[in-house]
């Protein structure tokens, strides 16, 4: 989930790893800030359609607190990609 950048004698940096920044970026769904980063880390990540991405969000997510917009933004940005 998250990932070690920098460490230090009293301080650890962690960051947020590919598959946990991609669920987050979907979970937030804010369709102008988020699209352009969630169709870059779709791609590092190799999801091809929507459900694809979905399925891997809710590893992070429970379906309930996903708003719908979620699934309408992760549609509109992978399955019509050609």
């Amino acid at each position: 989930m998250f990932e070690a950048w920098r460490s230090f004698p009293n301080l650890e940096i962690l960051v947020a790893g590919t598959r946990t920044l991609f669920a987050m970026k979907c979970a937030a769904a804010r369709t102008e800030e988020d699209a352009a980063d969630i169709r870059v880390l779709a791609r590092e990540l190799g999801l091809a359609s929507s459900a694809d991405a979905l399925q891997l969000v809710l590893t992070y997510y429970p379906a309930g607190r996903l708003p719908v917009r979620t699934r309408l933004l992760l549609e509109e940005l992978l399955d019509d990609r050609t």
